[in-house]
């Protein structure tokens, strides 16, 4: 039997996670929902790949993880950087604030571990 392999997309309103197995061909393919974005606090518009992190699934949203005190985003919020284990809890690790001096906002593509550290970017923000 083969590992579930674990693809990210963007759906219609905030986004999921899901899980696919393929055996042999699409048509015996099993599909599993494990996480879908509320789209506010969670996070919402996954656009990267899943890294493999230490056991859990980390990805990055566009938008959502809004900062009551602080924002520079829209009211949809600045970005996320989540961890879901592959049975679906998802955690939020980072909510962007939007600050250019500080964290920037809309992290666009997938972090990458080095030495147990992640590294990432973000699409606005910088000097």
């Amino acid at each position: 039997m083969h590992a579930p392999r674990v693809r990210f997309v963007s759906a219609i309103l905030a986004g999921l996670v899901f899980a696919s197995t393929f055996i042999g061909s699409a048509a015996a393919a099993q599909y599993k929902l494990l996480y879908s974005f509320a789209g506010h606090h969670d996070g919402a518009h996954p656009l990267s790949k899943l890294l493999n992190f230490r056991g859990n699934l980390l990805g990055t949203t566009q938008l959502g993880g809004a900062h009551p005190d602080h924002s520079d985003c829209s009211i949809k919020g600045c970005g996320t950087v989540f961890s879901i284990t592959r049975s679906g809890s998802e955690h939020l690790l980072y909510a962007f604030t939007g600050r250019a001096d500080l964290d920037g906002s809309s992290p666009f593509a997938p972090a990458v571990s080095v030495d147990g550290v992640l590294f990432g970017t973000t699409r606005f923000g910088g000097a």
